[in-house]
């Protein structure tokens, strides 16, 4: 079993759309990589869950209330590692989980990934440009990119 883990994203809905009340996580992140990244992940894999700095690992049905700006390595960050440490283990067991998310994101992850087979199709892009054409083109083609393992420091 596949499962992608996708960062959320700065622009939700509630920057166009103030009064929307309570979305689904996966229409909530609106922003250009979000969606790339959920397009490649519905295509891809099995399952994906959106990484975020307040909530943590989310599933694209769980519900979110209202806006937020945190980011991981910033001081406001609500979800603290115990709490990811409890989610993580909570997906779905035996599974192959392929990042698509930023070296914070990767930092953040590194020590719930020890054991874990990770593909990392997104290394080597060569900033935003490059990562968004990635993706597009991948969807476009319906070709999965080429899936570099993560070395990981074994413990």
């Amino acid at each position: 079993m596949d499962i992608c883990i996708i960062p959320c994203g700065k622009k939700k809905i509630w920057d166009v759309e103030p009064q929307t009340g309570a979305v689904k996580a996966s229409e909530a992140y609106i922003g250009t990589l979000h969606r790339k990244c959920q397009a490649y992940a519905d295509l891809f894999t099995d399952s994906y869950r959106i990484l975020s700095a307040r909530h943590g690992f989310l599933h694209p049905d769980d519900l979110l209330f209202t806006n937020y700006d945190e980011t991981f390595g910033s001081r406001s960050m609500s979800v603290a590692s115990e709490s990811l440490s409890h989610q993580f283990s909570q997906l779905p067991s035996e599974k192959r989980i392929i990042l698509l998310t930023g070296k914070k994101y990767e930092e953040k992850l590194k020590p719930l990934l020890q054991r874990e087979t990770v593909l990392r199709p997104l290394s080597g892009a060569r900033g935003i440009g490059d990562i968004l054409h990635l993706l597009q083109e991948a969807v476009d083609a319906r070709i999965p990119l080429h899936r570099e393992r993560w070395e990981t420091d074994a413990g």
